[in-house]
């Protein structure tokens, strides 16, 4: 495959319209893949609006309804779209936000805007909101294409998913050298001339976009206050000091600088501190997986894709790093594009317990009515007010910061299937509170985390009581395993 199909494979039409001659612009929608930098949509934006000799036009939205809007889901957002109107100032293209105070504001202004456009570009993302937005360019009278700038290789190279992580290792390494050759430009923005943008080229709107610029700067001052007034949930407190690009690009510095070479052997520590943080910003779209690559392979060696090998398939040998990067790249590629590539085969099954394997529903199943040492309800859960302090922590840590260590995450899942009613109802209520709560929730890779805990991606183990032969993880293994009192302390309560 060369590389205008790989381009191609990143492309997806939404309806069967011809670009309009006459139009003012092409619009770029930003949704999901929320940066102006190493994103495939906003060079193809680019790239037409060269084709059309028209300017581009930029309208980043955030809905007031997507599943779990809330103030903590709503400010990293926001975050972005600030850093965004910064960095597009002094720029040959219109950028403007756009803050969805009631339901059904954003459809008609994309209408409006779509209208007197050339064309319209957008995002593909198999999951959240942006599957449903997308479905509003069938009724736009201009031609409409969404692009997968979601990772290293196009979500629609596969024609099936993969099962498990080593299957789908084999695809990502056969085609990586070739995949890593379409490398989305650095700032594609200034990669070629633009024609200048200018505000008088808008239509009439049916809302006005400056109070969105109005409403960030009432956000930069008070940001609990500015989102008091939306019809999101408020109970969801804010993170505070995450989202955005920059925020982005200092994690990623400091990972790389301070923690990458730990990473191998402390990875599962939940109190080594040796994650990179990146998950939310990269659910968030704030910074790319390709851009991250190319920062961890530089900073140990020359980038150089030639040096990849023919053959690979295995957790390491593959990438031409040490054994922590390689780790984290296996972390970063392989888990991360595999949930994306099973959302987007599989749209009806990735978030749904009958989506899980046969083998682990029937065990399930037939263990469903194994009698349970405790049984808790979901505000139980929600409150972490559980017998387990371990548990309790790790919840308390993802209601306060909006994350949980991935190796506690493993045991969190674990114990709800173990302490619920049912698998199935456990199922439901795992992915409640990862999405209400986490940052990263809603996303492809996030479903892939907690459908793991219910064999998703395994392998059967050995059969007990509750579990059947799903994998089985105990708190008293986890305390055996690290040393948990440090982490213990700093989550024994939600303050």
């Amino acid at each position: 495959m060369d590389q205008a199909q790989y381009l191609n494979t990143r492309l997806l039409s939404l309806n069967q319209q011809p670009p309009a001659s006459d139009g003012r612009y092409v619009l770029y929608w930003m949704q999901q893949q929320r940066r102006l930098h190493y994103n495939f949509a906003v060079q193809h934006a680019c790239y037409r609006a060269a084709q059309h000799q028209c300017p581009l036009l930029i309208i980043e939205t955030l809905d007031c309804n997507y599943a779990w809007a809330s103030d903590r889901h709503h400010s990293f957002a926001i975050a972005g779209m600030c850093d965004h109107r910064q960095a597009c100032k002094g720029l040959q293209v219109g950028y403007f936000p756009f803050i969805e105070e009631k339901p059904g504001d954003m459809a008609q202004l994309m209408q409006a805007l779509a209208e007197a456009s050339c064309e319209v570009v957008t995002d593909d993302v198999p999951c959240f909101f942006v599957d449903g937005n997308n479905q509003l360019a069938a009724d736009w009278p201009v031609r409409a294409t969404a692009v997968d700038s979601n990772g290293i290789l196009p979500m629609r190279l596969l024609e099936k998913p993969c099962p498990t992580a080593a299957v789908f290792r084999r695809h990502l390494h056969k085609h990586a050298a070739a995949a890593l050759s379409v490398f989305p430009a650095a700032n594609p923005l200034t990669e070629r001339p633009l024609t200048r943008w200018r505000d008088t080229l808008l239509p009439p709107l049916p809302q006005r976009l400056g109070a969105s610029h109005t409403f960030l700067k009432a956000w930069l001052a008070s940001p609990t206050q500015s989102l008091a007034k939306l019809p999101i949930d408020h109970s969801v407190a804010i993170v505070p000091g995450r989202g955005g690009r920059r925020a982005a690009l200092r994690e990623c510095e400091h990972f790389i600088a301070e923690k990458l070479s730990r990473y191998g052997a402390e990875r599962s520590d939940p109190v080594a501190d040796s994650a990179s943080g990146l998950s939310p910003y990269l659910h968030w779209g704030h910074i790319s997986s390709h851009e991250i690559l190319q920062q961890v392979w530089e900073h140990e060696a020359d980038w150089d894709i030639g040096r990849l090998p023919e053959k690979g398939g295995a957790r390491l040998g593959f990438w031409p790093l040490s054994e922590s990067a390689q780790r984290y790249i296996d972390e970063l590629l392989t888990w991360r594009e595999l949930g994306y590539h099973t959302a987007t085969l599989r749209p009806d099954a990735y978030g749904s317990y009958h989506g899980l394997p046969d083998w682990a529903r029937l065990t399930l199943a037939q263990h469903s009515d194994d009698p349970r040492p405790y049984t808790y309800t979901l505000d139980e859960f929600t409150r972490a007010q559980t017998h387990d302090e371990v548990w309790n922590a790790a919840m308390r840590q993802l209601l306060r910061e909006g994350i949980i260590h991935n190796y506690l995450r493993m045991l969190w899942g674990k114990k709800i299937l173990e302490w619920s009613p049912g698998p199935e109802i456990a199922f439901e209520w795992a992915l409640i509170l990862n999405n209400k709560w986490s940052l990263d929730g809603n996303n492809p890779n996030s479903f892939s985390g907690v459908s793991w805990c219910f064999g998703r991606y395994d392998r059967p183990w050995f059969e007990r009581d509750i579990f059947g032969k799903i994998r089985y993880m105990s708190s008293d293994s986890t305390r055996r395993k690290f040393p948990l009192s440090s982490y213990l302390e700093r989550y024994k309560s939600l303050e």
